[in-house]
C-alpha cells in the first residue's frame, strides 16, 4: 500500500509539519493493528556452507558497528 498526501505550510515549517503528520499516521496505523514492514536479510539455500560464509561476513560487521556505537 502506498500512502501520499499534500499540504501547504508557512515557509520554513515544512519539516515540522511533515514529521508531525508522519507520526500521526504511524500512531493511527498502530492503534488499528497495522504494522509497518521491517527490513530483514534472509540467507537461504540448501548449501549450509554458503549460509555459514554469509554469517561470517555479517557477524564481524555487526560486531564492529556495536563497538563503534559503544565508543
Amino acid at each position: 500500500m502506498e500512502l501520499s498526501f499534500a499540504f501547504m505550510t508557512r515557509p520554513g515549517h515544512q519539516s515540522v509539519v511533515r514529521r508531525r503528520s508522519y507520526t500521526m499516521v504511524q500512531q493511527a496505523f498502530a492503534a488499528n493493528g497495522i504494522n509497518f514492514a521491517q527490513p530483514t536479510v534472509q540467507v537461504g539455500n540448501d548449501e549450509k556452507q554458503a549460509a555459514a560464509a554469509a554469517a561470517n561476513v555479517i557477524s564481524p560487521a555487526q560486531q564492529k558497528a556495536a563497538q563503534t556505537a559503544h565508543e
